[in-house]
C-alpha cells in the first residue's frame, strides 16, 4: 500500500514541477533587450552597452530595461546614449530567443521601435 500511494505522489508531483514557470534571470532580460534592440537599431551593432536596471511591469512576463550605451568607441565619434527598452517573454522557454519580443524602444527619450505601430 505505501508503494501505491508513493508511485502516486511522485506521478502526480511530476506534471506540477513541468507546469511552473520558470522565471528569467535579470542578466536573462538584460541580454534578451540588447540583443533585440541590436536587432532593430544598426548603429547599436558594435555598442558597448554599461549597467542596466529592470522594470518589472504589471502585465506578467513584461519588463522594462533600463541602461546607458556607448556608440562609435570604432571611429572618432563616440556617443552616450540613454535606452529604455520594453522587453516580453511570449513563450515559456526563457532561454529560447525566439520567445522574447521587444516592444517599444526609446533611445535618448525618443522613440525609435514601437511593435504596436508595426502591425
Amino acid at each position: 500500500m505505501r508503494l501505491i500511494i508513493i508511485a502516486l505522489m511522485i506521478a502526480f508531483a511530476t506534471p506540477t514541477a513541468a507546469v511552473a514557470e520558470v522565471e528569467p534571470s535579470e542578466s536573462q532580460i538584460i541580454q534578451m533587450a540588447i540583443l533585440r534592440m541590436v536587432e532593430q537599431v544598426h548603429f547599436l551593432g558594435n555598442a558597448s552597452f554599461g549597467p542596466s536596471v529592470i522594470h518589472p511591469q504589471p502585465d506578467g512576463r513584461y519588463w522594462a530595461v533600463v541602461g546607458q550605451v556607448e556608440s562609435g568607441a570604432l571611429t572618432t565619434r563616440v556617443q552616450h546614449f540613454i535606452y529604455i527598452a520594453a522587453v516580453r517573454l511570449v513563450c515559456e522557454k526563457a532561454d529560447d530567443e525566439t520567445c522574447w519580443r521587444l516592444e517599444k524602444l526609446a533611445i535618448d527619450n525618443r522613440i525609435v521601435y514601437d511593435r504596436a505601430n508595426e502591425l
